[in-house]
């Protein structure tokens, strides 16, 4: 700015120094306040500052530019070498240029390259295979399905048919019983009663007349041993099993109850108390027994429960087979005893009556379908309170 000229305050404009108005903004001249001039003069300022930064950048650029520069010349220098290097062990290792290490690469690589391609060319082959095998293999496992789901039929069938033969033995069991009977007298009466040989019903006949070995020593039980083995039987033969042959009866073997092991046909002792004693079927009489009539010619049964209070479902069946039955093991004699209420061991053969069941009003008479039968021995506590471990030394029936 010169002498001739003044500065407008408000836009900076340059104006004759005789003028009142800026001849830019319109503002009037002459009239600079304090303010107005130092903001005039901190603009000067800031213009010096910004041209001596711009020529400091411009010096620092040329500068990174130099070195630059320099580093170039210095890297193509440093390849340069390189090469050399490189082409010197190349001449060393006999080959002239880069495609000669190449091409002998790929002439070692190639045998690998086609053994690998070998291989593969294998593996699929035996991938091939392993699918026609499994296609085989699937084919077989639907074929064995298919007879799979043959024999699930078969065998339903089958089981209808087994049903329908079991009732029909039961229908035919029913109509022996209404018959008469098949013997003159009880000692006449065969071993197998009025069944037919090689039935169910004769293999029980002949089971309900056997008795155990003699010396040998009974497993004591509870009553409530029974009820658990009644559980063991049912999960062996099913819990309506009536025509039970030799193999099913087989399955009644080896039963752990209480710690000991038990069969059908072992000797057994049960203690308990005896309740409703009388003789059985004296009107129709019973197969095993040649449907012969009359008290003498029948089993006398009675109740073997826990307590004197229970019921007779809470207990099972003993019945004394009329064959060799003495005074002291007819109706009179066992009445006492149960009039009595005093604790008494049973001994005899275990036997499981699959011809009864225990539903509807069978379940009323018996808590299993085991027996102690036939009856062998019974001993009657001398008083009501006897401890059981003393049981063989009681008293027999009978006996003062």
């Amino acid at each position: 700015m010169d002498e001739t000229t003044i500065t407008c305050p408000l836009c900076g404009g340059a104006n004759a120094v005789k003028s009142k108005y800026c001849s830019e903004c319109g503002g009037r001249l002459g009239e600079l306040s304090a303010a107005a001039y130092i903001d005039s003069r901190v603009q000067e300022a800031l213009k010096e500052k910004l041209r001596d930064r711009e020529v400091a950048e411009v010096i620092i650029f040329e500068n990174v530019a130099k070195k630059l520069i320099e580093w170039g010349k210095f890297a193509i220098a440093v390849i340069g070498g390189l090469a050399g290097v490189v082409v010197l062990v190349l001449g060393w290792l006999g080959y002239s240029k880069i495609s000669d290490i190449t091409d002998a690469a790929a002439k070692r690589v190639e045998p690998t390259v086609k053994a690998a391609e070998q291989r593969v060319q294998a593996a699929g082959q035996r991938l091939k295979t392993a699918d026609s095998r499994m296609a085989l293999v699937e084919a077989d496992a639907a074929a064995l399905k298919k007879r799979f789901e043959k024999l699930n039929a078969d065998a339903a069938q089958y089981g209808q048919l087994s049903g329908q033969v079991d009732e029909v033995q039961a229908q035919v069991t029913e109509l022996a019983s209404r018959a008469g009977p098949c013997a003159e007298t009880l000692a006449e009466c065969p071993a197998v009663g009025c069944a037919q040989e090689g039935t169910p019903l004769a293999l029980l006949n002949m089971l309900k007349r056997r008795s155990p070995a003699g010396g040998a020593t009974p497993v004591v039980l509870r009553v409530e041993d029974l009820k658990t083995l009644q559980q063991l039987a049912e999960a062996r033969v099913g819990p309506n099993a009536r025509n039970l042959d030799a193999a099913g009866r087989a399955k009644l073997h080896n039963l752990p109850v209480g710690g000991r092991v038990v069969s059908e046909g072992d000797l057994v002792g049960v203690i308990g108390y005896i309740i409703q004693p009388h003789s059985s079927n004296v009107l129709s009489g019973e197969s095993v027994n040649c449907k012969l009539t009359g008290p003498a010619n029948n089993d006398l049964i009675a109740s073997l429960v826990p307590s004197p209070m229970s019921t007779q479902g809470d207990g099972i069946r003993i019945e004394i087979i009329p064959q060799g039955r003495t005074d002291a093991f007819e109706e009179p004699s066992i009445r006492r005893v149960a009039d009595a209420q005093k604790p008494v061991v049973v001994y005899g053969q275990l036997l499981y009556d699959s011809l009864h069941t225990l539903t509807g009003m069978e379940a009323r008479f018996r808590g299993s379908l085991w027996e102690i039968h036939p009856v062998t021995d019974v001993r009657v506590c001398p008083t009501k309170a006897c401890p059981s471990n003393a049981a063989p030394s009681w008293p027999r029936v009978g006996e003062r």
